[in-house]
């Protein structure tokens, strides 16, 4: 053992600088200092002295093994004493080596950081450290801390400490950095959806498993690590701003009637879901995938303030009764645009059913009659007998009507043109208006 070595071999002229009795004290101690000296440069290999590593290996211990030899050498003065406190202060000086070098490993672990982001996907976390050096710090120790008591999991751990700096992170970035991390978010949904799905889901619902880290191959680990970089080092490079409630309640109901407009079926799974009801993984993810799709086709600068709303980060946000109930008609999209899969449609001798739209809580039919055709007002008169009663006192359209929404019923005919609007007063009055 070199320190055991060096002590020995100081402890005799030592004796020139102490009495007899404590110069194996100082042997120890000169030990302690040479072999800190030389292990903080050896160490290093070749970077910093690494001075607390080098103190707990031989600094530490040589000190302990230097106390008890004091102790001994004030309180023994016999030559056998001595030869059993010399054994003891050694035996001391081998026992604090060993814990000495399980403590600068553990220096040395909670300092390495290229061990702790050995993972690609990892490796954008260490441009917080110039950033956000307190969220560094944070994420570190949590890490280490993980890995030390085998408890928690690295994707868990990566979730919850990004999410709950996420808005940090998004509003401080560029636009172009954090519209850029987004999509690549939805790439990675994209890739889990085919290997994976349920660890799709499970990304998407901000509890990712193990398994979504052990499903995403290398090259998306790599971009996600330059994605993260590029957001934290574009933090305080300036941006067009974050959307307060208002505005992001309306960016997400109009893109919402447009992705039921667009994709009615995957609309209607996420109907369901937002019910609770279970849909299948598959499905689920490729739902979210192509809404977020439609999300990305908005101006950048209004997506990406959106993408830094509360409404999109925080799922605990809350929305508006007024909106919750502008939300309710997008239903009324997917089924216009279902509906007219199946168009033109005869539905009696004369009567085609050409088109459907629903906008701006007006839910059209256009039809197109054939052959002599009656006029505007005995169109209007025909539709109050045998259609307004039965409209009205529907469960279904009764509750469509209630939310303020207005049936546009259109006929081409060969005298003209005929519009019936029913309305709720159309229901208390009896009569539709006509419109020519």
């Amino acid at each position: 053992m070199a320190l055991a070595a060096f002590a020995a071999a100081f402890s005799k002229p030592a004796q020139g600088i102490a009495t007899k009795r404590f110069a194996l004290t100082t042997g120890f101690l000169l030990a302690g200092v040479l072999g800190t000296v030389i292990g903080a440069f050896g160490l290093a290999d070749g970077n910093q002295p690494v001075w607390t590593q080098s103190a707990f290996s031989y600094g530490l211990p040589a000190i302990l093994a230097a106390i008890v030899a004091f102790i001994i050498g004030a309180l023994h003065h016999s030559d056998g004493e001595k030869m059993t406190g010399m054994v003891i202060a050694y035996l001391v000086l081998a026992v604090a080596v060993v814990f000495g070098s399980v403590g600068s490993t553990m220096d040395e672990y909670f300092n390495d950081d290229e061990a702790i982001f050995s993972d690609p996907l990892m490796k954008g976390f260490a441009a917080i450290e110039e950033k956000y050096p307190a969220r560094w710090s944070e994420l570190k120790e949590e890490i280490r801390h993980s890995e030390l008591t085998g408890t928690g999991s690295l994707p868990t751990i990566i979730t919850a400490f990004f999410h709950k700096n996420q808005a940090e992170f998004f509003r401080l970035a560029s636009d172009k950095a954090a519209i850029d991390f987004q999509k690549h978010a939805i790439n990675k949904m994209e890739y889990l959806s085919t290997v994976d799905p349920e660890s799709c889901v499970s990304l998407i619902n901000g509890h990712p498993t193990e398994r979504v880290t052990k499903s995403l191959s290398y090259e998306l680990k790599l971009q996600e690590a330059e994605a993260l970089e590029t957001l934290i080092k574009s933090s305080g490079t300036g941006n067009s701003g974050t959307a307060f409630s208002e505005e992001a309640e309306a960016v997400f109901v109009s893109t919402l009637f447009r992705f039921a407009d667009e994709h009615p079926e995957a609309f209607l799974i996420y109907l369901s879901v937002a019910n609770g009801e279970s849909q299948a993984p598959s499905s689920v993810c490729e739902t979210w995938i192509a809404l977020n799709k439609v999300f990305e086709q908005r101006p950048d600068n209004e997506y990406a303030r959106f993408i830094r709303s509360d409404l999109w980060l925080n799922p605990e946000t809350e929305i508006s009764e007024a909106a919750e109930s502008e939300i309710s008609l997008a239903y009324l999209y997917a089924d216009a645009a279902l509906t007219r899969r199946d168009l033109p449609q005869k539905l009696d001798a004369i009567t085609t059913l050409t088109n459907v739209l629903f906008h701006d809580r007006t839910y059209r039919f256009m039809y197109q009659l054939d052959g002599q055709s009656p006029t505007s007002p005995q169109l209007k008169s025909h539709f109050e007998e045998a259609s307004l009663g039965e409209l009205c006192t529907d469960e279904y359209y009764r509750t469509i009507i209630d939310h303020r929404v207005t049936f546009s019923y259109e006929y081409e005919h060969s005298n003209g043109r005929a519009v019936l609007l029913l309305d709720s007063n159309s229901c208390e009055t009896g009569a539709v208006r006509l419109m020519e």
